[in-house]
């Protein structure tokens, strides 16, 4: 709070900032730690947020809706990449708005569907009705996608489990 009060007062250095989320950013386990200002300036960036890209912030909904003071939590387009992200509004002493925000967030990527994967014992894809977003597979990704199945989930908003044995190789599809 103190780092985005000096920026506020200096009117941009951003030194005692940069020191404070520095010391903090190892000690999280995220792909993503932004602080941002109003304005959606990028005031500070660590991880795979450092792709961010410049004055798109304030198109985001979420942002939006952090600047009236909001947390938001949203799974969306977002620092760099598609992810999950909690967008928390910062305040400056004495005042009522939020002077900034961070952005905490994992991104929706292949090591994120490793990691579940990893966790639940099975492969995993992230997908749309167009495309795989993120999947477990090393290999032939595209190959083990089938969009029919995504398209059919999506239009009777239910889920499917696709099992394929490992001795005889049959498929089988579960609703």
């Amino acid at each position: 709070m103190y780092g985005l009060f000096h920026y506020t007062g200096t009117h941009g250095d951003t030194k005692p900032l940069k020191s404070a989320m520095d010391q903090l950013y190892p000690k999280i386990n995220l792909s993503v730690f932004v602080m941002a200002d109003a304005g959606g300036n990028i005031l500070y960036r660590a991880g795979k947020g450092k792709d961010l890209p410049e004055g798109r912030l304030r198109e985001m909904p979420a942002f939006q809706q952090a600047l009236k003071g909001e947390q938001v939590i949203t799974a969306s387009q977002g620092p760099g990449a598609g992810g999950i992200w909690a967008i928390v509004p910062v305040y400056s002493f004495g005042k009522a708005k939020p002077s900034g925000m961070i952005f905490l967030g994992s991104r929706i990527d292949n090591t994120f569907a490793r990691r579940i994967a990893q966790e639940t014992g099975s492969q995993v894809f992230i997908a749309t009705a167009e495309r795989v977003i993120a999947g477990s597979y090393e290999g032939a990704l595209h190959n083990a996608y089938d969009s029919s199945l995504a398209k059919s989930s999506l239009a009777a908003r239910n889920r499917f489990f696709r099992w394929t044995g490992p001795i005889t190789g049959r498929t089988r599809t579960f609703p």
